[in-house]
C-alpha cells in the first residue's frame, strides 16, 4: 500500500503554497513538524504558520446519492448499487423506484470531501494592469490564516 498527499503552507504574509508529502518527512527520525516549522515560504521568505495534511490516497471526494423516499426517509444508495441496475445513472435511479417498502420521491446528490483539504479564505487580492496585453490581471492572492482546529 502506498500513501499519497501533499501539504498546504501558508506564511504569516497569508501566501498559500503546497508541496508534496515526502518532501516534509525525514527518514531519519525527525518529527516533521520541525521541518514544517522551518519552512521559508518562497514569496516572502517569512516562516510557515499554517499547515494541513492533504491525505490523497483513497481518492479525494465521497459521491453517493441520498434517497429521499414518499415517508420523508434519507436511504444512502452508492453509485455502484446504481452501476449494478445499469452503467446509466440516471436509467438506474429509474428503475430503484422502491427502498424499504416505500416510493422513492426524491434524489439528490451528496459530494463531499474526504481528503482533508482546507478550502482557504482570500484575505487580498492585488491586481495589476499588464504591460503586454493592457488587461487587468490578479498579481497577489494573500488569505486568511485559519484558526487552530479545537481537539
Amino acid at each position: 500500500m502506498s500513501f499519497e498527499g501533499y501539504h498546504q503552507l501558508l506564511c504569516k504574509n497569508g501566501h498559500e503554497w503546497s508541496r508534496d508529502v515526502y518532501e516534509d518527512y525525514s527518514f531519519d527520525g525527525t518529527d516533521y513538524s520541525d521541518n514544517m516549522k522551518n519552512t521559508i515560504c518562497p514569496q516572502c521568505k517569512e516562516k510557515v504558520v499554517w499547515w494541513n495534511l492533504v491525505d490523497l490516497t483513497n481518492g479525494s471526494y465521497d459521491e453517493y446519492f441520498l434517497a429521499i423516499d414518499s415517508k420523508g426517509h434519507k436511504h444512502r444508495v452508492d453509485y455502484n448499487d446504481l452501476y449494478k441496475l445499469d452503467f446509466d445513472i440516471e436509467k438506474a435511479k429509474k428503475k430503484l423506484l422502491v427502498i424499504g417498502g416505500n416510493k422513492i420521491k426524491k434524489w439528490e446528490p451528496i459530494i463531499r470531501r474526504i481528503d482533508g483539504y482546507v478550502k482557504l479564505k482570500i484575505d487580498k487580492k492585488i491586481t495589476g494592469k499588464c504591460d503586454k496585453c493592457n488587461k487587468e490581471h490578479v498579481c497577489e492572492i494573500t488569505y486568511k490564516i485559519p484558526k487552530k482546529k479545537k481537539k
